[in-house]
């Protein structure tokens, strides 16, 4: 958690890898690897930071879909 705290020096991401999901079923998943070394930057600003659940309002209005459908039976 980095909201409401203070950083001083770099910070360094490293074991980066990112992962690319299939557009359709079938479709090959494609995988990307940072360098070995990680990358190093200065932190920003955190004041804007706050520590609160990250929101998905797809998976919300999936999750309000399912709830109406159970309500059915």
């Amino acid at each position: 958690m980095l909201a409401h705290r203070e950083i001083s020096g770099n910070l360094e991401l490293r074991n980066l890898q990112i992962r690319r999901l299939p557009a359709s079923p079938g479709d090959r998943t494609d995988y990307g690897y940072g360098p070995d070394d990680g990358y190093s930057f200065s932190p920003p600003d955190l004041d804007g930071l706050t520590d609160s659940p990250a929101g998905d309002p797809e998976s919300e209005q999936r999750a309000a879909l399912l709830q109406r459908l159970a309500d059915k039976f």
